[in-house]
């Protein structure tokens, strides 16, 4: 009993039952009497078990026939294992039932390591005892129609697959009958490389549903995990409360107002920590005094956030120099430190200040929740770079170890996590030093167990989208491989670690003095650049619809000037930001919430009244046992669906047409790896958004090219084909053209004035 409970809990979990499993359970029944399943079992041994799926992939398929007939096909009743059959030469085929399995390899040394595909072709008379093994086609690639393009759809289903070795293509023929399914008996070739195989079964008879919920296309497959296998329903990833909280709250800010605000820093190389400069061979620390403010107006900074949404705020508060902003106590009497590189030793307030303090204090008057962003990786004054101490030391940096570092970092981070209340997220830009991750885990559960931590440790970690252009690629996952993986993630990802999508608010064209140089004070768009201007409303809007709508946490900055005001036309920028989102998503047209989705191919009808318009659609996933939907279609009569992938938290699509009531839009969830809800459905006129073109350009001015970001190098005509080149990539947030030679990067760290270069973000 133990052993056959263990057995069937495997198979039905979408696992393999050992051979040796295999062997027994066949014994022990055959001890009990169940000889027909015996017989069904050794069947099945000869080649191998396929994997099976509970709640993973729908064996239902919904076509519309050439007289606008919506017909659907269950194919559940067809045998869910692999089995051998050959051709006319003959030759062995592994084959698998479709629409949802691939076929197993595990007792077929002739595959050992091939991929995932819905067929293989071994080699004749060897069979598995050979050295062929060519796949057929893949499960990703199908497609289906009515058998012999049948008006009604009566005749049964075609279901194809292509990508198969070398372009090879492998089609079912499931013919409508109503006796017993009746295997395959031959595999035919034609045309060569054509694959076909003939199944009789009641699966093949089709019932009509109603036409507004067809698709003219029928659902993906669902993403393989790395292994090519599914992962079970109750081991894939789930959210804490602190990161559903924070998905839900979808907009914020970053703010970066520090040294860099004012001059940049290094540690003694060509390369700039924070902010940016003229080309010099050596690059020091400026002295506290050179953070010299003439007003910190945060209250004005948070106001301007409100304006159009922010739900938190993250504040840099340590950057690459390595000054504080707030007033540190750190100090280490046993080896001689203090921690004297912090507003405490600068002329703002006579080093009574504390801009920590002051955003805090705005942002509880604001109903802003606030976050810090304390580098970990990088710091000038420490001497630390990509979180090692170095060992050479320029004037006015400490004269620390590395584990000193560790106690210097933790000590500063006690203080910021312990003096300003609960925090909504900190900030780990790049990670954490080798060694520190349980120390840093520890602290932040003791001091703000229900902050979010970006590429930091802990419970509720977030990872970077991989792009600081603000339109991230799709589909996009709330899962990955952990907190410092960055892209789009992973449906089976073994960690919650949603992604957040961090952008400049300014860019365009940078003023120049007579000669020659930025009127800045330096490159780059993270800290303020007095000669670039705010980002188009345009593109904001752009920016906002490919982050939230895809499943991102829209991280928008605002860069102080060296005064510590935000500047009048960023102000204004930002509140048409706000009056536009407000005018667009403030009122829904028609919504529905709380949507109960018990499987596949769940439909949802939103009716349009008589009168209005509608151009968009709103889904939000209820994420709370993870994200479980990766394949819908949103259509209605007349117009081609939108066939989508990730819903998450938000997916906002634009229809292809706007629809006018009377009407109905049609929502299918086709596949959803297990039982979950849709939060909110909403239809909205936002009278067509219009799509940015172009590029914005900075001239005279390079972008500084580092490899762990830059996308591709090559030489391009000219500057528009340089543009093109960053457009061509969802994860192109910037690019660099000079002499002939264009690079894009997805994320920019400064840069310097060059004669003749040319600097661009694209629209």
């Amino acid at each position: 009993n133990e052993l056959l409970k263990s057995v069937s809990t495997n198979a039905f979990r979408g696992r393999y039952i050992s051979s040796i499993h295999r062997t027994e359970l066949a014994t022990m029944m055959s001890l009990i009497g169940l000889a027909s399943l015996v017989v069904q079992l050794q069947v099945v041994t000869a080649v191998g078990i396929t994997s099976v799926l509970q709640d993973v992939c729908s064996q239902k398929i919904s076509l519309k026939t050439k007289d606008g007939k919506c017909m659907q096909w269950d194919l559940s009743t067809l045998p869910k294992r692999t089995f051998i059959i050959n051709d006319t030469y003959p030759e062995p085929y592994l084959i698998t039932a479709p629409p949802c399995y691939t076929a197993d390899t595990s007792s077929c040394p002739a595959c050992k390591g091939a991929g995932p595909a819905i067929a293989f072709q071994l080699e004749p008379s060897l069979g598995c005892g050979g050295t062929r093994c060519l796949s057929l086609g893949d499960l990703s690639k199908m497609s289906a129609v009515p058998s012999n393009a049948d008006i009604s759809g009566n005749n049964g289903v075609d279901v194809t697959f292509s990508g198969g070795s070398g372009g090879r293509v492998f089609t079912h023929h499931i013919q409508c009958s109503s006796s017993p399914t009746t295997l395959p008996k031959l595999v035919t070739e034609n045309p060569p490389e054509t694959y076909h195989v003939t199944w009789s079964s009641p699966a093949g008879c089709a019932k009509e549903l109603p036409v507004s919920e067809c698709s003219d296309v029928p659902p993906a497959p669902p993403p393989p995990n790395p292994d090519g296998h599914w992962v079970p329903l109750g081991e894939m990833a789930k959210p804490t409360a602190a990161q559903l909280q924070w998905m839900t709250d979808e907009i914020g800010a970053i703010g970066h107002f520090n040294m860099g605000t004012f001059e940049g820093c290094g540690i003694g190389t060509s390369e700039y920590l924070e902010g940016s400069g003229p080309e010099r061979e050596q690059i020091g620390l400026p002295p506290p005094a050179t953070f010299a403010p003439l007003t910190v107006d945060a209250d004005g900074w948070v106001q301007a956030l409100a304006s159009f949404g922010v739900k938190r705020a993250v504040l840099v508060v340590s950057h690459g120099c390595g000054f504080n902003t707030f007033p540190s106590r750190t100090a280490f009497p046993e080896f001689g430190f203090e921690y004297n590189y912090s507003i405490k030793h600068s002329p703002w307030k006579n080093g009574t200040g504390d801009i920590a303090r002051d955003f805090v204090t705005a942002c509880a008057k604001y109903g802003i929740r606030p976050g810090f962003y304390h580098g970990a990786m990088n710091n000038a004054f420490l001497n630390v770079r990509s979180g090692k101490v170095a060992s050479s030391w320029i004037p006015g940096q400490a004269v620390i170890t590395q584990d000193q570092y560790t106690k210097v970092l933790l000590a500063n981070l006690r203080q910021l996590w312990t003096d300003y209340g609960p925090l909504a997220e900190v900030w780990f830009d790049g990670g954490y030093p080798p060694g520190t991750q349980d120390l840093i885990a520890s602290l932040l559960a003791e001091l703000q167990p229900e902050a979010v931590a970006f590429q930091g440790p802990g419970s509720n970690v977030i990872r970077w989208a991989g792009t600081e252009g603000g339109h991230v690629a799709e589909p996009f996952w709330s899962a990955a491989t952990s907190s410092l993986s960055a892209g789009k993630g992973d449906f089976y990802g073994s960690a919650w670690s949603p992604a957040e999508a961090d952008t400049c608010f300014q860019g365009g064209a940078v003023t120049q003095d007579t000669s020659g140089h930025l009127q800045a004070p330096y490159g780059g768009c993270w800290f303020y650049n007095a000669g670039m201007h705010p980002k188009s409303l345009t593109e904001l809007v752009s920016s906002f619809h490919d982050t939230i709508g895809h499943n991102a946490f829209w991280l928008l900055d605002w860069t102080p000037t060296q005064n510590g005001t935000l500047r009048p036309d960023h102000v204004q920028r930002y509140s048409e930001l706000g009056a536009w989102l407000a005018e667009c998503y403030g009122a829904s047209v028609v919504s529905q919430e709380d949507v109960v989705v018990p499987g596949n191919n769940t439909v949802l009808r939103l009716d349009v009244p008589a009168g209005k318009t509608v151009d968009r659609i709103s889904l939000r996933e209820n994420q709370t046992l993870g994200q479980r939907i990766y394949g819908f279609t949103v259509g209605s009569v007349g117009t081609p669906p939108l066939v989508e992938e990730s819903i998450g938290n938000r997916f906002i699509g634009l229809l292809p047409a706007s629809v006018t009531g009377p009407a109905t839009v049609v929502v299918n969830i086709t596949r959803t790896a297990g039982p979950t809800r849709i939060a909110s459905a909403a239809l909205y006129n936002c009278s067509r958004t219009p799509t940015p073109t172009g590029c914005a350009l900075v001239q005279n001015f390079a972008y500084k090219i580092v490899p762990s970001i830059t996308i591709a190098s090559k030489d391009v005509a000219d500057v528009a084909a340089c543009c093109a080149l960053c457009h061509s990539a969802a994860a192109c947030a910037v690019f660099v053209f000079e002499t002939g030679h264009c690079t894009t990067m997805s994320a920019n760290q400064g840069g310097v004035h060059i004669a003749g270069a040319i600097s661009g973000t694209p629209n």
